[in-house]
């Protein structure tokens, strides 16, 4: 009938969600069909955790006042908060980002610096000090 037809090109994910729904974001190249697609870092990665102490309610009074636990990206420091008992002894660090500047996942972990008479294992982001039994002040 002599109308003319316009051509769109949509992209979506295999699982059919549209891409603009993940990390990436989705523009066509003026003047063509091809598509752009951009990783777009949200800077909405929170990573928290809590201080727990296996020490039978600190029975002993050997608890310190408060710890520091530092954050790691990548294996690099990149933070560090004081974590007290005014805190709950939790701790969160937030508007992280998700990848480096290469588009790799950034994985972060968390160190505390130690305790004495306590032994650290870190489960997560949950940070454990059990109280070494052998250290119990007389």
């Amino acid at each position: 009938n002599g109308v003319e037809y316009t051509y769109a090109v949509m992209e979506t994910a295999i699982d059919g969600k549209a891409i603009n729904d993940t990390d990436y974001e989705v523009s066509n190249i003026e003047g063509t069909f091809d598509l752009l697609n951009t990783l777009v870092d949200k800077k909405d990665i929170i990573v928290s955790g809590q201080k727990i102490w296996v020490d039978n309610d600190n029975q002993y009074n050997t608890r310190p006042e408060s710890i520091v636990v530092t954050l790691y990206a990548d294996g690099k420091e990149i933070n560090s908060q004081v974590v007290s008992a005014n805190k709950n002894w939790k701790y969160e660090f937030n508007g992280l980002s998700k990848y480096d500047q290469n588009g790799k996942t950034i994985i972060y972990t968390v160190t505390e610096a130690a305790v004495d008479g306590y032994n650290t294992v870190i489960n997560g982001y949950n940070i454990i000090n059990t109280l070494d039994h052998s250290r119990i002040p007389n």
